[in-house]
């Protein structure tokens, strides 16, 4: 069953009382009005995560001797991993104090097996989505940005089809307009002309040690769910999202077009955000395992020596 944005705001209008579904029709300005407050109520669930029911992954390829990622919309990172192939490496999530704050020799090239995330507002060059879509690119591809005063530099991290998603690397470039086409040259393909989004809500993502080959990384978590746009009023939500958790969204518009026109909410509409609500909490249990450590082996804590002659590597006890 098809279930368009278009009638996901109607619906939320009659639900709140402020229209008639018998008498009165939404149209003009009221889906402008409710365009804005689905997007305003997408957004608030990455102030509060539990309102996200979905994880996900997002790969990206390591930068020889680079410390900090942002990743775009990631706003409750769960783990990240990395691969030689064919093994797949787990990395210990620290604490900003125990990443950031603690004695260590910088610039070491090794494996990275720690991480730490921070939310971060990028207002550089985030994601960039293809518009004119290109051809023979691969995953790992480095692009210019060409058009700006000081062009970015990006990196494949996606295909799709002939869709192409690249993310900022190292430079993120300067004099470039939100929203607007740009050219691109370098990689193995062609003709790709990419949108700019300036501004994304995100993670820095900091790994230590710095890693010494482009490794694959991957990056579990929970990502801001993608505004709406007025393009897209026809689109069908369940490609997207399951009916129940569209039955939620649709309640929470509800409650904002009353507080936008002042009127009192029904109490069955707060009584159904607040029961799916639970449910969504439900879904999402706390990932509470933990690892045991041994402090009584013979295994000394790892020095720089090891580290520049090992790379990382140490046998097991």
């Amino acid at each position: 069953m098809a279930y368009s944005v278009n009638e996901l705001i109607t619906n939320a209008f009659y639900l709140s009382k402020v229209r008639s579904r018998d008498f009165q029709t939404v149209s003009g300005s009221d889906v402008t009005i409710g365009l804005d407050l689905f997007n305003k109520v997408l957004a608030g669930t990455a102030s509060n995560t539990r309102m996200i029911p979905y994880y996900s992954e997002y790969s990206l390829n390591a930068v020889i001797g680079q410390e900090k990622y942002f990743i775009p919309n990631l706003v409750e990172p769960f783990s990240l991993t990395f691969n030689m192939t064919p093994v797949r490496f787990a990395t210990t999530k620290l604490s900003r104090r125990q990443f950031h704050s603690t004695t260590r020799i910088n610039n070491i090239i090794a494996l990275p097996f720690d991480v730490t995330f921070e939310r971060a507002y990028n207002v550089n060059i985030g994601a960039v989505a293809v518009v004119v879509a290109g051809s023979g690119y691969a995953i790992g591809d480095i692009l210019t940005l060409v058009g700006g005063n000081n062009d970015a530099t990006l990196t494949v991290t996606a295909l799709s089809g002939t869709a192409v998603a690249a993310v900022n690397v190292s430079n993120p470039g300067t004099g470039y307009s939100n929203n607007t086409t740009y050219g691109v040259t370098g990689g193995t393909g062609s003709s790709a002309t990419f949108a700019v989004t300036l501004g994304n809500d995100g993670c820095n993502m900091s790994v230590q040690y710095l890693p010494n080959e482009t490794y694959p990384f991957r990056v579990w978590g929970k990502f801001a769910l993608s505004p709406v746009t007025v393009a897209q009023l026809p689109m069908d939500l369940t490609t997207v999202y399951a009916l129940w958790y569209i039955d939620y969204l649709e309640h929470w518009v509800a409650k904002r077009i009353c507080n936008y026109y002042g009127v009192a909410i029904n109490p069955e509409v707060q009584a159904m955000i607040d029961n799916i609500s639970s449910n969504i909490n439900d879904c999402n249990v706390i990932d509470l395992t933990s690892e045991k450590i041994n402090l009584y082996c013979n295994r000394g804590q790892p020095n720089w020596i090891t580290l520049q002659l090992s790379h990382g590597f140490e046998p097991g006890y």
